[in-house]
């Protein structure tokens, strides 16, 4: 059976939200990762690391979204 006739057109939506949910947990995890590698001491460096690593995950999840393979995943069952 293939996967189009197991889902229908539920999976695409499911899909969305899956994707959605990582990026939500991703991004800030990058964030504090990267900015987890600069001294305690340097607070502020620490803040501005951890807002331009989730500037930087979210630019590049959004260019992954204009990806037209990606584009058709989440198109949310519109053909």
């Amino acid at each position: 059976m293939g996967d189009s006739k197991m889902c229908g057109s539920g999976c695409n939506g499911i899909f969305w939200w899956a994707t959605l949910l990582a990026a939500v947990l991703a991004v800030p995890s990058l964030g504090v990762i990267v900015a987890s590698f600069i001294p305690a001491e340097q607070e502020m460096a620490q803040v501005l690391v951890f807002i331009l690593a989730c500037w930087f995950s979210t630019f590049l999840g959004m260019r992954l979204m204009q990806h037209p393979a990606m584009k058709n995943k989440v198109d949310m069952g519109k053909k």
